[in-house]
């Protein structure tokens, strides 16, 4: 799914941020083939460049890009301070994500848009060669702040929440169904969307809020045809009740696993 406005500025610096990851790629060279001798300034000035690029690939929201170049600038990092057991490997999969991240921005560039899965196989081997575990898809979708509530909230926010659940939950239903069963199945799922933002807007902040914020956003990709309206989708919207249900209905339920999960599983359909 492209993003129009990561498209449009993306075209503005594509040209830039090609020729800074030439630049690193050549120090990257001249650093393997001077050896233990290689003027460690070219890894500084290595670094420095690819904080300038990620920073404007985070401007820009694409989320994958922004995470390789992260990664490549980490393990310029290590090799700068010689913490790196196995320079050669870690030198290979530098060179490998500055061959791939051009290339993929050419894709969004066009069009096809950011799926950050395809740059997974290229993170982790930077992560390998610097000794930290592999991320799974999820964990590259989904950043640690935005699972940051998984606390049992105080008695008042809780009574709060179940207060808005018990009352959105009938719409909710009937809505679904008007989007499964009707003959405007466009009309259910706008309905959705506007409740969906109500929710996420009344919560604020926290894993909740950023839970309805994604089921919007896969409701719009639904309705602009981005994403296909079929049985897969609608199981995925449809579970949404795992965590409203408990909220409206039992004060010592706290469905956190059940939202995370489904958090997961949205952004992976909206990634695809």
């Amino acid at each position: 799914m492209a993003d129009t406005n990561a498209v449009g500025g993306l075209k503005w610096v594509k040209d830039e941020i090609v020729a800074s990851l030439r630049r690193v790629r050549s120090r990257l060279d001249e650093s393997v083939a001077r050896g233990p001798d290689a003027d460690q300034a070219h890894l500084d000035e290595a670094v420095a460049e690819l904080g300038e690029v990620r920073g404007v690939l985070s401007a820009l929201q694409l989320l994958g890009p922004a995470r390789l170049t992260e990664e490549m600038q980490r393990l310029f990092e290590d090799l700068d301070a010689e913490s790196v057991s196995e320079s050669k490997d870690a030198s290979e999969a530098l060179m490998l994500a500055l061959i791939q991240l051009p290339d993929h921005l050419d894709k969004i560039s066009a069009g096809h848009g950011d799926d950050p899965a395809a740059l997974l196989p290229s993170i982790n081997d930077l992560r390998v060669s610097r000794g930290a575990q592999r991320l799974s898809e999820a964990e590259l979708l989904v950043p640690a702040t935005m699972l940051v509530d998984s606390e049992i909230p105080s008695s008042d926010v809780h009574a709060s929440l179940q207060k808005i659940a018990s009352r959105v939950r009938p719409h909710f239903h009937l809505y679904l169904l008007r989007w499964l069963r009707s003959e405007t199945p466009h009309q259910g799922l706008a309905d959705l969307g506007s409740l969906f933002q109500r929710l996420h807007q009344f919560i604020g902040q926290g894993l909740f809020h950023n839970l309805f914020l994604v089921a919007e956003e896969l409701i719009r990709a639904l309705l602009d045809g981005e994403i296909a309206d079929d049985a897969k989708t609608k199981v995925l919207i449809s579970h949404l009740d795992q965590v409203i249900k408990p909220l409206a209905t039992d004060p010592g339920d706290w469905p956190h696993a059940q939202a995370q999960t489904l958090l997961f599983d949205m952004l992976s359909a909206i990634a695809h």
